[in-house]
């Protein structure tokens, strides 16, 4: 029973495939073309547009003036200038008494997170009466405290030897 239905189903699709090819128009008989072929027939083609829009500049934004920032943004400090992050919100009054505690340093940015939990500050340490380093120091023992790095990192000199000194 199955056996024979099977078989019946096989000979009718090869005579549906059989009707069917006669009833298509033949194929017209194409050059073979190599696999690659076509592929650098588009970059060729892609080529000069490449070659004409490799030096179009890409647009600005206006860094200093944006609402926008973000760790990386570009700004006018100095390396005395450290940026710090809380875990916990903490008011300006508050940093303020802590970081007497630690030296002579000014607040100059304040800005709550977009999480609402964590509180930025950018600081500038007096680098007349204290060292960096130490104050860095002193300061990540701050409570709350998740971060403390300069504003602006050193970068290493470069010398014509390949960076080698």
């Amino acid at each position: 029973g199955l056996q024979r239905f099977w078989h019946r189903l096989d000979a009718e699709k090869d005579s549906f495939w059989k009707r069917l090819g006669r009833q298509l128009p033949a194929r017209p008989m194409l050059p073979s073309v190599r696999p690659g072929f076509g592929l650098a027939i588009v970059m060729l083609l892609a080529l000069p547009a490449l070659i004409l829009f490799r030096n179009v500049p890409l647009p600005q934004t206006d860094t200093a003036h944006s609402p926008y920032r973000t760790l990386a943004t570009p700004s006018n400090h100095s390396r005395n200038d450290v940026r710090l992050i809380f875990a916990v919100p903490v008011s300006r009054e508050q940093l303020s008494r802590m970081l007497s505690k630690v030296g002579r340093i000014r607040i100059l940015e304040a800005r709550t997170l977009t999480d609402g939990k964590h509180t930025a500050y950018v600081i500038r340490i007096d680098p007349a009466h204290q060292d960096l380093d130490r104050t860095l120091d002193a300061l990540r023992k701050l409570p709350g405290l998740v971060f403390a790095e300069p504003v602006l990192p050193e970068t290493p000199h470069s010398t014509s030897s390949g960076g080698k000194s």
